[in-house]
């Protein structure tokens, strides 16, 4: 009920929008030629809030979370063509290797069966798969090469900026967070085999992890009993507040300077 709801309301929106009468039924945007569907979106969307119940959005709400997802398709699509126009596309080899990894972690044919449980297509997660990589390969292989400083340049730039550097006293953490306790801790584990979060979010397709840093006087109260005896690389108990559920790791105490 609530999906038919949110794509009543996306149709609305979208009508009112430049599309034009000849425009392929589904195609809510092009990037060079190539359509970006309505389907891309509602997934997209489905995982963004899986496990919120009944809850209906507003318009608003709708209109400027389906304008944050289509930009994200937008980019991602832009990067794909990026990689196509270079000759170092995401390759199918890479697809089966980066899929077969996911799998790795379900025995037998369950993943296929928690893909029917949980109402995903599996060509739509392949394609966000892709796209997933296809980031990650234009970051590695495309902006990290060409980012060159100067030595000289970046001194002068930290003494002219070096208020900029200074970091206060506080604790940088590494969260952790899903739909339950089984899956943080599954998070955590993968975390400390040395995983990169989007890989972790690419096998466990309900945790997020992310780097936080929080100043001395700043840490939440709820939190302080769970960190305050923390070590470096310890990480927390599995934490409950509200609808969140995550661990926290600490990665770095800093303390006032002398």
């Amino acid at each position: 009920m609530k999906k038919k709801f949110i794509s009543i309301l996306l149709t609305c929106l979208l009508l009112g929008g430049c599309q034009t009468e000849s425009e392929d039924p589904g195609v809510i945007a092009r990037v060079n030629g190539t359509p970006i569907y309505l389907t891309q979106l509602e997934y997209k969307y489905d995982l963004t809030h899986e496990g919120n119940g009944g809850f209906v959005p507003s318009v608003e709400q709708v209109r400027s979370e389906y304008g944050q997802i289509l930009g994200d398709l937008i980019v991602q699509e832009l990067v794909s063509q990026e990689l196509e126009q270079r000759g170092i596309s995401v390759s199918d080899k890479e697809m089966k290797e980066a899929e077969d990894e996911v799998r790795s972690d379900y025995p037998d044919d369950s993943f296929e069966q928690i893909l029917i449980e949980e109402y995903i297509d599996i060509n739509a997660w392949r394609s966000q798969l892709k796209y997933q990589l296809a980031m990650d390969k234009f970051y590695s292989d495309i902006l990290r090469p060409e980012i060159k400083i100067d030595y000289k340049e970046a001194e002068q730039y930290y003494r002219t900026h070096l208020s900029d550097f200074y970091m206060p006293a506080g604790y940088r953490f590494v969260m952790v967070k899903g739909l339950s306790k089984d899956l943080v801790l599954k998070g955590v584990e993968l975390f400390r085999e040395g995983l990169k979060p989007a890989a972790i979010s690419a096998k466990l397709r309900k945790v997020s992890v992310q780097e936080i840093w929080i100043r001395n006087g700043q840490l939440p109260a709820g939190w302080k009993p769970f960190v305050e005896n923390l070590q470096i690389g310890e990480a927390s108990s599995v934490i409950t507040q509200k609808k969140e559920v995550f661990c926290l790791i600490l990665k770095e105490k800093k303390k006032r300077p002398c």
